[in-house]
């Protein structure tokens, strides 16, 4: 009898698969599937290679940016 817990409960506890919990290279993904385009492709960016990631932040942090800009320049009108 081990002494252990299962891995499922654990798995679902922190929506991992159990690979990831049992593998020491699996790559994190989620138990339970995404239910809607964004997070889907929040899914897959966790995939993406370091240097894509970052990439991928700065345009992000960039349409923020001007997002928030566009509204301080129609507020101050």
């Amino acid at each position: 009898m081990s002494t252990s817990p299962a891995a499922d409960p654990i798995a679902e506890t922190f929506d991992v698969t159990v690979d990831y919990l049992v593998l020491p290279d699996a790559p994190r993904r989620p138990l339970h599937a995404p239910t809607n385009a964004l997070a889907d492709q929040l899914a897959a960016f966790a995939t993406l290679p370091p240097d894509d990631q970052a990439a991928l932040l700065k345009v992000l942090d960039a349409l923020v940016t001007k997002t928030k800009l566009r509204a301080l320049t129609t507020d101050a009108s």
